[in-house]
């Protein structure tokens, strides 16, 4: 069931993927993936509340970084189709990711798909 956010929820949502976040195609699989990371677990845990996403923890040398993931068709659109009008950083990746998850052909047909999201993502 896709989470109800209010507009302003959408857009901090948006400004937060662009900032600290990667909108991709995982490798090897060909799964959508939208991670978003920081070392602030309350905001970590609102976006939760907001969005959903699976939690995890990577320490680092000084500090924790928590982050939130999506990986699966349904939860990738229920995540960016929202927030998408507000994306301006990473917005032909989501535009890209989108089309992927909605796209019925096979995996090796979506091949040019996945390989314009990983150019956009070495940049």
């Amino acid at each position: 069931m896709p989470f109800q956010m209010s507009e302003w929820q959408k857009a901090y949502l948006a400004g937060f993927v662009d900032a600290d976040g990667c909108v991709s195609i995982a490798s090897g699989g060909y799964s959508p993936l939208v991670r978003v990371v920081n070392t602030n677990l309350e905001v970590i845990e609102l976006i939760q509340s907001w969005a959903g996403g699976t939690y995890y923890s990577e320490p680092r040398s000084k500090k924790v970084m928590h982050g939130l993931y999506w990986c699966s068709r349904r939860s990738v659109l229920e995540l960016l189709l929202p927030i998408m009008p507000y994306m301006v950083v990473k917005h032909r990746q989501a535009d890209l990711v989108t089309d992927f998850c909605l796209d019925e052909r096979s995996r090796d047909e979506k091949s040019s798909i996945v390989k314009e999201v990983r150019e956009l993502n070495r940049r």
